[in-house]
């Protein structure tokens, strides 16, 4: 949901962290990575423009937009 004044807050730390990619390999991820992943598979859907509504496969959705970056493995958990 929105906040009360129509807003969203979104916040990283700026550190990178890991993730497990579609092959079973562990690659780190920038903090411009992270936002991506929070923009497109959080924030987006408080706003009230969700996707498929599964925070990784909307995230896939992103990274098959930018080359170089790989496909992280999905988990079946729509919150992750």
């Amino acid at each position: 949901m929105p906040e009360p004044n129509g807003n969203a807050t979104t916040m990283i730390s700026g550190h990178s962290n890991s993730i497990t990619t579609k092959t079973g390999t562990t690659v780190t991820v920038s903090p411009a990575e992270i936002l991506m992943h929070e923009f497109v598979s959080h924030t987006a859907a408080r706003l009230g423009r969700p996707d498929s509504g599964d925070a990784i496969k909307d995230e896939n959705k992103a990274r098959s937009q930018i080359p170089g970056l790989q496909q992280r493995l999905e988990t079946g958990d729509p919150e992750q």
